[in-house]
């Protein structure tokens, strides 16, 4: 939900998460705010990592506008002229729920949809457009196709802990982000509570589930006066919107992590509410809170040092960041914090060390693991025998449509305006989830129907409605009612095609990448092939690499051969005896039937081929015969003579022929163009990720045909899509070393890739090629939050080194 980040915002923050609380699952909705129609960088990566159903606005109303901007609203009569005075004012409580249009709330909306996957899809009558289905959301919960709270079951006169409506500022919004709010809120200022109530509840606030603070009963809200009541003991308003619902995470994180966010501006609150939404470990520190230069309460000081220091204490990590304190005074508050307030005699030392491991600074870590979210109690987890069909491309259809996704749960089920989401996730399909693919084109399968219901291509697979918008007959059962689409999963080559084609652009095979599609064919699949290339066949298959003279290839008599390609010989191949693939392979003793082992299996897919090198008795000119072809009498296949299979025609040795092994001629011309460097690569990034799929060398395109960008290898791994450009020499090249890197931001900016990679068989990559690309990824205006940049050295041998490297500093430092 986007609302102003303004002047004021306190107010329209405590507005929103009033709006929230009316809807259904509205403690999983997180707020982003805007200055004027922008949107902090940060919590742009922020929505993107969140990757909301809907991207919407907080629909300001008449009453609402007036209390915060007061004669903000100009109001004219019939005449044309303006009310004034008493007038004004009772117009003003006649229409005050009138909604009123924000052009910089839409401005803002749209930047942030640009980052997200949200429901929408294209106009049929406008490519470049983008028909949404929920734009915004009103304080009433008057909102279209959102389950309002009340419309699940009837606790409203339950009494819960919300924000009082006349509680303002820090504390107003704090209390508000805490416990959701039951009445609308109004215009006010910081509450009046003693430093004993002050310190309570900030401790409570910043530290909930420890009972180290306490909820103080001004909170507390009943329809009727209500007495002896413990605080401590009710349930937030936000747990009215969680009916029937349940919080559950996806992926693994090592270790809690919590994200502190200092500072008094809206984009600092929400970056701790988004981050808390995400992962349950975001902190927000105003500094008012704190002691600073003399000023501020040392009473909530130390209660927020003291639950910090729990955190701390509990093996947590803490991140502090911010969006508007200065450096200088976020490293005070960072010593500060670092201060242990309990430690045993001679145990100071280790404390502060362990303080200081734990408590650093540094940017969000907005990583797709460990990402919890809202769903119906038991049936989060629900598994289906699919029949599918599967293409020479990897693009993965279902067969037949969806299982009908009914609820059970009996106070959801009881419910006749009940909507909701259904995630759909086939388990062998991988494909790069999200950034911004319109759904109804990308996952929909062939001939279904694109209109049945709304559909995208979501942060954790497959989300649609679970209304159906076709035609429903009148009496139509209600598990009828439901939507059944039927979806496919395309494969990485035509997801990258689908997000191209929406820019009016196509991706495709290169010429490398299509030799690289013959040989996974030949192979079986990428892994296999990368494998392969990465093992001790690799020196293997290189001395099979055409050589531009003969003396490039010197191998003993019985190791191998050398032999013209063509009528003007000016390439010379290599064809190696089984001795010699042992030798170039180089086996060690005893190894010989693992090599015999690999060279059958390679013999058995067409990726080498056995056979005798013979010579003409006619032209003189030995050629290479498979075993497929020989007989005992055979054509030569340079001038077609007939030649008997004797010995003058395979001369050594004297008694039986050698036999020789051939290469594929792509594997052989693959080889020559270095491209087992991307394959090097490929087996590395997958051994590093435990969900990992890639593709060959595509090219993007322009609408008339014209080459724009070229990728080495695109790779998916653990959900981070990755462009990489992987060469022999560390270098993008000595010319047009700047529209070289400005094609590998281009292609990354293309595709919403998270990772640019350059990666080599060199020691290192050259300075020079470093800062082209960290100057196009620094300068570059992009729609989505910038990739990072890596750098991996050494494949192919036994020093590989995988580096991050900070595009301002240009610092280098380990990938992690």
């Amino acid at each position: 939900m986007i609302f102003d980040g303004g002047e004021g915002w306190h107010f329209w923050a405590r507005v929103a998460l009033y709006a929230c609380t009316k809807f259904w699952g509205g403690e999983g909705f997180v707020l982003i705010p805007h200055n004027n129609g922008t949107v902090h960088p940060t919590l742009l990566a922020a929505a993107r990592a969140y990757d909301p159903d809907y991207v919407v606005t907080l629909q300001r109303t008449v009453r609402a506008i007036e209390q915060a901007m007061p004669g903000a609203l100009n109001l004219l009569d019939s005449e044309d002229k303006r009310w004034e005075g008493a007038a004004r004012d009772q117009l003003i409580e006649q229409t005050g729920d009138r909604p009123i249009m924000w052009g910089a709330d839409e401005q803002a909306r749209k930047r942030v949809a640009e980052v997200c996957s949200s429901h929408r899809r294209r106009h049929t009558s406008d490519e470049t457009g983008w028909d949404e289905h929920v734009t915004w959301i009103a304080a009433s919960g008057d909102t279209a196709h959102l389950t309002k709270a009340a419309d699940i079951t009837d606790n409203s006169t339950d009494i819960c802990l919300s924000a009082p409506p006349e509680w303002g500022g820090v504390l107003g919004v704090a209390v508000a982000a805490r416990c959701g709010a039951v009445e609308e809120p109004q215009l006010g200022g910081e509450p009046r509570l003693d430093e004993l109530k002050s310190r309570r509840l900030v401790s409570w606030l910043v530290d909930p589930d420890e009972g180290l603070g306490t909820p103080p009963p001004d909170i507390v809200w009943h329809p009727a006066a209500a007495s002896s009541v413990d605080p401590g003991s009710l349930a937030t308003a936000f747990e009215r919107t969680k009916q029937g619902l349940t919080m559950i995470g996806r992926g693994l994180r090592s270790r809690r992590r919590i994200v502190l966010s200092v500072g008094d501006t809206a984009e600092d609150f929400a970056l701790a509410y988004v981050y808390q939404r995400l992962y349950g470990g975001g902190l927000w520190l105003p500094t008012v809170w704190l002691t600073l230069n003399g000023t501020g309460k040392k009473g909530i000081d130390f209660a927020v040092r003291t639950a910090i220091s729990d955190h701390v204490l509990r093996g947590d990590n803490i991140t502090v960041t911010t969006t508007s304190v200065d450096v200088s005074t976020l490293d005070s508050i960072v010593t500060d914090l670092r201060q242990p307030i309990l430690w045993t005699s001679g145990d100071e030392e280790s404390m502060v060390r362990q303080y200081e491991e734990r408590l650093t600074c540094g940017p969000v870590d907005w990583s797709a693991e460990g990402v919890q979210f809202l769903a119906v109690a038991d049936q989060f987890n629900q598994d289906y025998a699919i029949p599918i069909t599967r293409s020479d491309a990897g693009d993965i259809e279902m067969v037949v449509p969806c299982p009908p996704p009914a609820i059970n749960h009996p106070t959801l089920a009881g419910s006749t305006v009940l909507r909701w989401q259904v995630d759909i996730e086939l388990i062998e399909a991988i494909m790069p989830h999200g950034r911004g693919l319109d759904g109804h084109a990308a996952v929909l399968a062939e001939g279904a129907d694109p209109y049945v219901t709304w559909i995208r291509s979501g942060r954790d697979g497959i989300v649609y409605e679970s209304e159906r918008y076709d035609f429903i007959a009148a009496g139509t059962p209600p598990m009828s009612r439901l939507a059944r689409p039927r979806f496919r999963v395309p494969s990485l080559t035509t997801w990258a095609d689908l997000m191209a084609r929406q820019d009016g652009k196509r991706m495709e095979f290169s010429g490398a990448g299509r030799r690289v599609e013959v040989m996974r064919r030949l192979w079986g699949d990428r892994a296999a092939l990368a494998a392969h290339f990465a093992g001790p066949m690799l020196s293997v298959l290189q001395t099979f690499r055409p050589m531009g003279k003969k003396s490039e290839l010197k191998f003993e008599e019985t190791d191998g051969s050398v032999l013209p390609t063509g009528a003007g010989e000016h390439l010379w191949e290599g064809y190696l005896t089984f001795a010699g693939i042992l030798k170039y392979g180089k086996a060690e003793a005893g190894k010989e039937a693992d090599f015999r082992r690999q060279v059958d299996d390679m013999l058995a897919r067409g990726v080498l081929r056995r056979g005798l090198i013979l010579g003409c008795a006619q032209c003189g000119k030995p050629a290479f015969t498979t075993i497929d072809n020989l007989a005992q009498v055979n054509r030569c296949p340079r001038c077609s003579a007939l030649n008997d299979l004797s010995q003058p025609r395979w001369r050594q040795p004297d008694t039986e022929p050698q036999w020789y092994y051939d290469c594929h001629p792509t594997v052989r011309e693959h080889l020559s163009q270095d491209g087992d460097i991307p394959l090097l690569l490929s087996h590395y990034l997958r051994t590093k990720a435990r969900r990992y799929v890639d593709v060959a060398e595509l090219e993007l395109i322009d609408a008339v045909g014209n080459p724009l960008a070229e990728a080495d290898l695109i790779a998916l791994s653990d959900g981070q899509l990755i462009t990489a450009e992987a060469k022999r020499p560390g270098s993008l090249g000595k010319a047009k070393l700047a529209h070289a890197a400005a094609k590998r931001a281009l292609l990354a900016e293309q595709l919403h890739a998270d990772q640019i990679l350059l990666a080599t068989a060199d020691s290192q990559w050259q300075e020079a090629s470093i800062n082209a690309l960290c100057k196009q990824v620094r300068t570059r205006p992009w729609a989505i939050p910038a990739p990072r940049v890596r750098l991996i050295c050494g494949l192919g041998t036994d020093e590989i080194t995988d580096l991050c490297v900070d595009i301002e500093t240009g610092q280098i430092s380990p990938w992690q």
